[in-house]
């Protein structure tokens, strides 16, 4: 009995697919949608899912961390 190994063909589509699931990672860390993690990374949508969610939240501004703190607060000059 031999083993069955995965045709050479669906390389390009794994690495196509595992990238766009990182990059939407990603954006979904810097816009702190930590839900949206397990989705992205569970779906097995040959990418549709991830590409989808990054080009809706391209112009998406990531929230600033620092804000509120005493820096943001710093007096004008006279």
């Amino acid at each position: 009995m031999s083993k069955r190994r995965p045709p050479k063909a669906l390389l390009p589509f794994v690495i196509w697919d595992t990238a766009w699931k990182l990059v939407a990672i990603r954006r979904a860390v810097q816009l702190k949608q930590y839900k949206m993690i397990p989705v992205l990374a569970v779906a097995n949508t040959a990418g549709i899912l991830p590409i989808a969610y990054v080009l809706r939240n391209r112009g998406a501004e990531a929230p600033d961390e620092r804000e509120g703190t005493p820096a943001d607060f710093e007096a004008e000059p006279a």
